[in-house]
């Protein structure tokens, strides 16, 4: 165990030292711009480019070394995004995303194509043909639904409709819990007592009586119903437990 803390720690050290040094060390912005010796084969469809430019004139077989490389690499990676913000641009939801065009080139599949499914006999035995002929539809194709004012003013104001995350914060619990179903977040069915605000006035408490006196009615009558199956009370003893 003592072990394991010492390598932890020995880590921990290096990770705050290279942080450090990341912190107190001048920040470089690097141009956007780039510029090449020969336009290197873009397929943006793919995200694909392609290095064309030849090797340096004074030492054509040298050997780059890892900062030459990633000098390269960083000016490819900004020459493709340059023109990747060339293209047509749309914005979903809160993110703007280009549009990319179908790929020139057609890469290989990272994984090998699953075998095809062999047919069972009943498929085998039932099969039909593939149809001859292309036969019409049976209704009009549906027209595209047209947009209402509002949707047409959001639209153009750039309004976006906010959806409800599935947590909710409870305030009594201190924690996260789901906004709906089991153990939910400010359960409003939990509170058996809720006191009336000034505002709403006395007829909320007569409405809230009513609503008792109903509750007892219909619990005096279920358990009348019952007595009444098992033949032990009276109609009469009934309504009269009621009028009062």
């Amino acid at each position: 165990m003592e072990r394991v803390e010492g390598k932890w720690g020995a880590y921990v050290k290096t990770m705050k030292s290279k942080l450090q040094r990341e912190m107190t060390a001048e920040v470089i912005y690097r141009p956007t711009t780039v510029t090449k010796l020969v336009d290197p084969y873009t397929d943006l469809g793919n995200l694909l480019l392609i290095d064309t430019d030849p090797p340096p004139a004074d030492a054509p077989d040298s050997i780059p070394n890892e900062e030459e490389l990633l000098a390269r690499v960083r000016d490819n990676t900004q020459y493709l995004f340059n023109k990747i913000w060339e293209l047509e641009r749309e914005r979903v939801d809160e993110a703007i995303c280009a549009k990319l065009p179908r790929p020139a080139l057609r890469l290989p599949r990272e994984k090998v194509l699953p075998e095809k499914r062999q047919l069972t006999k009943w498929e085998q035995e039932f099969q039909l043909p593939r149809p001859a002929l292309r036969l019409p539809r049976e209704k009009v194709l549906p027209e595209k639904r047209q947009l209402t004012k509002w949707e047409q003013y959001a639209q153009a104001k750039g309004i976006r409709k906010k959806k409800k995350g599935s947590k909710v914060f409870d305030e009594t619990a201190k924690e996260w819990k789901p906004r709906y179903g089991y153990r939910r977040g400010k359960d409003s069915t939990k509170d058996w007592l809720i006191e009336i605000p000034d505002h709403k006035g006395k007829y909320t408490l007569i409405y809230m009586v009513m609503f008792m006196k109903c509750s007892y009615t219909f619990c005096v009558f279920s358990i009348f119903i019952r007595e009444v199956i098992n033949e032990n009370i009276e109609i009469s003893f009934f309504l009269s437990s009621i009028l009062m």
